[in-house]
């Protein structure tokens, strides 16, 4: 039973208010077990100030004697296990059935009991370590349900850029295509207009009056608007074709009005004869038309009846006579779309050029001016000369021209310093180009000199090692010689010392065999005697027996060694019990 429930002794908190509006805790005991009530100071949820604090929770006094199962929750608080979720409830539970094992292990107390309670908690481990597994593989399936969620949205975002930008070059190449189409048909019209052209053009050459008819009832200048006089009907009036009204030309026909503006007969007589010429150059431009389209029908009908009348074969001969010159409307340029991550790249390209040839312009014309500042400054003071009055000019004209005498002789005096300086100058200069030419002469002849010293040095390093080499080849080849003779004397030496002492060892192998055969021959008759070999059996068999005696013995006498110390240090652990118990260890 917890402490919440246990009637001994009540835990009351009061809320005390000082004068001064300090406020603090005061919890003290009652043994009163009829109390009903009681003042309980608590922190709300929600703090007052701007800063939300951990709620107050009072301290749990627990008896001696207990430990509540709530205890073991204690270290939850807010935010760090609280409120509780379902986590914080697996684990409560967990522990709840951990505990009840525990208390229904069995004691060791022999050994059925103590595997028993090893097999118990065997199984426990196991399935804490199952708890463990399935809970890693739900973490591990959480994370791979986020990641293939992240990748869905990855996939989704590629899928709508590329949606997009299908859409956009959808778009490009459906405005393309229609601008193309639009294109063509206007190419389609103007073929068709420039067919009807040639179509008119053939039929006017070879029925022009028809044409003519057709063309002058379209044109409001043509004749059968306005006829000409040329044509054989001459008016009596020359403003009756015009539908004048007579009183409208009665000021003119007066001949007073004609004495009050002497040039109106004059210029009407202009501008009858100017008439009279247009007329003539169009009825001679005219008749030249006809014939040439007469020329031009002749030579066609002539063609046609000698070949055949197809169309095909009419428009052949039509090329010598019509040659047109045709040229295409160039296309229409376009601006191309421009992607949404190109255009801020574009914009900023756009504006740094223009940044840049405002400041080329701006420094082209601080140039111009710069070179120009002279000729600026002369107009300035021109004008300023121009606005002052005679006398100053005068006064200003004497300045200049005393000044101009003064940078004159300035100028002279400059011109004689500078020409000695220069003078001066060149002679140096010649004087340092001759050092220079003398010590390049020096610098080459100690380069030449340096040179041939290394040639020289390097032909005698070459013979020294020459020789070197010749001589170590030389005492190479009379080491070689001597090791030859040397060699040659040992093999003689050798062969010779071989064959006495193998001559030598002859005569000794012979005089000790003689020696060793009688030793032999004692030592045969004496082991082969049958009462000799009948001991060395017995012996044979008896000693292996003697020896694992012995050894029996010596193992017998070791354990006894070992089981004195172990009596004797069980003595020694028990002497203490004897000195409590009295005579119950005799």
């Amino acid at each position: 039973m917890g402490p919440v429930t246990r009637r001994r002794a009540w835990c009351v908190v009061r809320f005390d208010l000082k004068a001064n509006g300090d406020s603090k805790f005061r919890s003290e005991n009652s043994s009163d077990p009829g109390r009903g009530q009681s003042t309980i100071g608590i922190q709300s949820v929600y703090s007052e100030r701007e800063t939300q604090t951990v709620p107050y929770s009072p301290t749990c006094v627990v008896p001696a004697g207990h430990s509540p199962e709530e205890l073991t929750i204690a270290h939850l608080c807010w935010e760090k296990g609280l409120p509780a979720t379902q986590l914080e409830i697996s684990i409560v539970q967990r522990m709840r059935q951990k505990r009840k094992i525990e208390k229904l292990l069995p004691p060791s107390t022999d050994e059925y009991s103590f595997q028993a309670r090893a097999s118990l908690m065997k199984e426990q481990e196991f399935r804490e370590w199952a708890d463990r597994e399935r809970r890693i593989k739900e973490l591990h399936d959480r994370r791979l349900e986020l990641v293939r969620l992240a990748i869905k949205k990855r996939r989704e975002l590629f899928r709508n850029m590329e949606e997009d930008v299908l859409e956009r070059t959808r778009m490009r190449l459906s405005q393309k295509e229609a601008v193309q189409a639009i294109k063509t048909d206007a190419k389609r019209i103007k073929a068709l207009r420039r067919m009807w052209q040639q179509r008119v053009a053939l039929d006017s050459l070879i029925n022009p009056q028809r044409w003519k008819a057709v063309s002058h009832s379209s044109k409001r200048a043509s004749d059968m608007f306005a006829p000409r006089s040329m044509k054989g009907y001459i008016p009596g009036d020359p403003y009756a074709s015009l539908q004048i009204d007579a009183p409208a030309l009665q000021f003119i026909k007066r001949a007073d009005t004609r004495t009050m503006l002497p040039g109106v007969d004059a210029a009407l007589e202009a501008t009858a004869t100017r008439l009279r010429q247009e007329a003539a150059l169009e009825q001679a431009e005219r008749d030249r038309g006809n014939t040439q389209g007469l020329e031009a029908a002749t030579a066609i009908f002539q063609l046609t009846g000698s070949q055949s009348h197809t169309v095909g074969d009419a428009g052949v001969p039509l090329k010598k006579y019509h040659i047109r010159n045709i040229r295409e409307r160039p296309e229409t340029p376009r601006v191309e779309e421009v992607l949404p991550e190109d255009e801020a790249v574009q914009v900023a390209a756009i504006l740094l050029q223009r940044m840049l040839r405002g400041q080329t312009y701006q420094q082209r014309m601080f140039a111009g001016k710069q070179m120009r500042l002279d000729l600026i400054n002369f107009l300035r003071a021109s004008e300023q000369l121009n606005d002052a009055p005679v006398e100053d000019q005068q006064a200003q004209a004497i300045g200049e021209t005393t000044e101009e005498a003064a940078e004159v002789l300035m100028a002279s005096m400059q011109g004689q310093a500078i020409a000695e300086t220069l003078d001066e100058l060149a002679k140096e200069l010649r004087k340092v180009e001759e050092e220079r030419r003398i010590a390049v002469m020096v610098n080459l002849a100690e380069r030449d000199r340096r040179m041939r010293e290394a040639q020289e040095s390097g032909t005698r390093q070459a013979e020294e090692l020459l020789r070197a080499r010749e001589d170590e080849t030389f005492n190479r080849v009379m080491s070689l010689h001597h090791q030859t003779v040397d060699s040659y004397i040992e093999g003689i030496l050798t062969a010779s010392v071989e064959q006495a002492a193998k001559q030598q060892a002859l005569v000794e192998a012979k005089l000790r065999a003689e020696q060793l055969s009688e030793v032999v021959d004692e030592l045969e008759e004496r082991y082969s005697n049958p009462t000799t070999i009948a001991r060395e059996l017995v012996t044979s068999f008896l000693l292996p027996h003697v020896q694992k005696q012995q050894l029996q013995r010596q193992l017998h006498l070791e354990q006894e060694k070992y089981s004195i110390a172990a009596r004797y240090a069980i003595g020694e652990s028990f002497q203490p019990l004897k000195t409590t118990f009295g005579p119950l260890f005799y």
